[in-house]
Protein backbone atom coordinates (compact mmCIF):
# COMPACT_ATOMS: atom_id res chain seq x y z
CA UNK A 1 0.00 0.00 0.00
CA UNK A 2 0.90 3.55 -0.41
CA UNK A 3 3.16 4.92 2.43
CA UNK A 4 0.47 6.76 5.50
CA UNK A 5 2.55 9.58 5.43
CA UNK A 6 2.16 9.98 2.06
CA UNK A 7 -0.07 13.55 1.22
CA UNK A 8 -3.23 11.89 -0.57
CA UNK A 9 -5.08 14.83 -1.09
CA UNK A 10 -2.65 14.90 -4.43
CA UNK A 11 -3.25 12.62 -7.21
CA UNK A 12 0.24 9.93 -7.56
CA UNK A 13 0.94 9.70 -10.95
CA UNK A 14 2.62 6.49 -11.67
CA UNK A 15 5.15 6.24 -14.54
CA UNK A 16 7.61 3.41 -16.41
CA UNK A 17 10.83 5.74 -15.94
CA UNK A 18 12.60 4.01 -18.71
CA UNK A 19 9.98 5.22 -21.43
CA UNK A 20 11.26 8.28 -23.63
CA UNK A 21 6.94 8.83 -24.13
CA UNK A 22 6.39 8.07 -20.71
CA UNK A 23 9.03 10.55 -19.18
CA UNK A 24 8.26 13.25 -21.38
CA UNK A 25 4.25 13.11 -20.79
CA UNK A 26 5.58 13.60 -17.23
CA UNK A 27 7.93 16.61 -18.41
CA UNK A 28 4.55 17.66 -20.01
CA UNK A 29 2.56 17.76 -17.06
CA UNK A 30 4.76 19.13 -14.83
CA UNK A 31 4.91 22.21 -16.76
CA UNK A 32 0.90 22.11 -17.10
CA UNK A 33 0.23 21.38 -13.37
CA UNK A 34 0.11 25.33 -12.25
CA UNK A 35 -1.80 24.03 -9.11
CA UNK A 36 0.78 21.55 -8.16
CA UNK A 37 -1.60 18.65 -8.11
CA UNK A 38 0.74 16.37 -9.40
CA UNK A 39 3.00 13.68 -7.81
CA UNK A 40 5.09 12.15 -9.96
CA UNK A 41 7.20 8.01 -8.79
CA UNK A 42 8.60 5.61 -11.42
CA UNK A 43 6.17 2.53 -11.27
CA UNK A 44 9.81 0.91 -10.35
CA UNK A 45 9.82 2.65 -7.28
CA UNK A 46 10.28 0.11 -4.32
CA UNK A 47 9.08 2.35 -2.21
CA UNK A 48 6.08 2.24 -2.97
CA UNK A 49 3.44 -0.89 -3.61
CA UNK A 50 1.72 -1.05 -6.32
CA UNK A 51 -1.74 -3.43 -5.92
CA UNK A 52 -1.16 -6.46 -7.91
CA UNK A 53 -3.67 -6.22 -10.19
CA UNK A 54 -1.69 -3.46 -11.76
CA UNK A 55 1.62 -5.63 -10.91
CA UNK A 56 1.36 -7.11 -14.69
CA UNK A 57 0.04 -4.01 -16.60
CA UNK A 58 2.03 -2.16 -18.58
CA UNK A 59 0.90 0.97 -17.88
CA UNK A 60 0.41 4.34 -16.27
CA UNK A 61 -0.93 4.16 -12.89
CA UNK A 62 -2.78 6.83 -11.12
CA UNK A 63 -3.38 6.73 -7.22
CA UNK A 64 -6.21 9.06 -6.55
CA UNK A 65 -8.59 9.85 -3.16
CA UNK A 66 -7.42 6.88 -2.17
CA UNK A 67 -8.32 4.65 -5.42
CA UNK A 68 -6.46 2.82 -8.49
CA UNK A 69 -6.22 3.52 -11.85
CA UNK A 70 -4.61 2.43 -14.96
CA UNK A 71 -5.07 2.89 -18.73
CA UNK A 72 -7.50 5.08 -20.22
CA UNK A 73 -9.00 6.01 -16.99
CA UNK A 74 -5.85 6.48 -15.35
CA UNK A 75 -5.35 9.49 -18.16
CA UNK A 76 -8.56 10.56 -17.66
CA UNK A 77 -7.98 11.02 -14.20
CA UNK A 78 -4.94 13.14 -14.35
CA UNK A 79 -6.99 15.55 -17.03
CA UNK A 80 -9.56 15.70 -14.08
CA UNK A 81 -6.72 17.18 -11.89
CA UNK A 82 -5.12 19.53 -14.32
CA UNK A 83 -8.42 21.03 -14.88
CA UNK A 84 -8.72 23.83 -16.94
CA UNK A 85 -8.43 23.62 -20.67
CA UNK A 86 -7.72 20.06 -20.29
CA UNK A 87 -11.51 19.90 -18.78
CA UNK A 88 -12.43 19.87 -23.09
CA UNK A 89 -10.39 16.20 -23.18
CA UNK A 90 -13.46 15.14 -21.53
CA UNK A 91 -15.39 14.85 -25.13
CA UNK A 92 -13.53 12.32 -25.17
CA UNK A 93 -15.64 10.24 -22.30
CA UNK A 94 -18.19 9.55 -24.76
CA UNK A 95 -15.80 6.91 -27.03
CA UNK A 96 -16.50 3.44 -25.54
CA UNK A 97 -13.66 2.41 -22.51
CA UNK A 98 -12.69 -0.50 -24.48
CA UNK A 99 -11.95 0.94 -27.74
CA UNK A 100 -9.89 3.69 -25.70
CA UNK A 101 -8.40 1.32 -23.83
CA UNK A 102 -7.24 -0.93 -26.69
CA UNK A 103 -5.75 2.06 -28.16
CA UNK A 104 -3.65 2.57 -24.77
CA UNK A 105 -2.69 -1.04 -24.98
CA UNK A 106 -1.08 -0.83 -28.66
CA UNK A 107 0.86 2.39 -27.77
CA UNK A 108 2.27 0.94 -24.50
CA UNK A 109 3.30 -2.38 -26.08
CA UNK A 110 4.78 -0.36 -28.90
CA UNK A 111 6.19 2.59 -26.52
CA UNK A 112 9.91 1.64 -26.78
CA UNK A 113 9.78 0.67 -30.68
CA UNK A 114 8.26 3.77 -31.50
CA UNK A 115 9.59 5.99 -29.03
CA UNK A 116 12.77 4.31 -27.59
CA UNK A 117 13.57 3.48 -23.80
CA UNK A 118 16.77 4.63 -21.65
CA UNK A 119 18.33 3.23 -18.95
CA UNK A 120 17.84 5.66 -15.95
CA UNK A 121 15.23 8.70 -15.41
CA UNK A 122 16.42 12.17 -16.13
CA UNK A 123 12.71 14.22 -15.55
CA UNK A 124 13.45 14.62 -11.96
CA UNK A 125 15.66 18.54 -13.09
CA UNK A 126 16.20 20.27 -9.20
CA UNK A 127 13.16 22.58 -10.63
CA UNK A 128 10.54 20.18 -10.00
CA UNK A 129 12.42 17.66 -7.15
CA UNK A 130 9.38 18.33 -4.68
CA UNK A 131 7.18 16.68 -7.21
CA UNK A 132 8.59 13.25 -7.08
CA UNK A 133 8.24 10.81 -4.35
Amino acid sequence: MIDNKLNTSKTIVFFDDHCYLCSNSVRFLLKADRGKKLLFSGISNPKYEIPETFSDSDSIIVYKNAQWFDRSKAVEEILKSLGGVFVLFRIFAFIPKKWKDRLYDKTARNRYIWFGRRNFCNSESSKYKDRFI
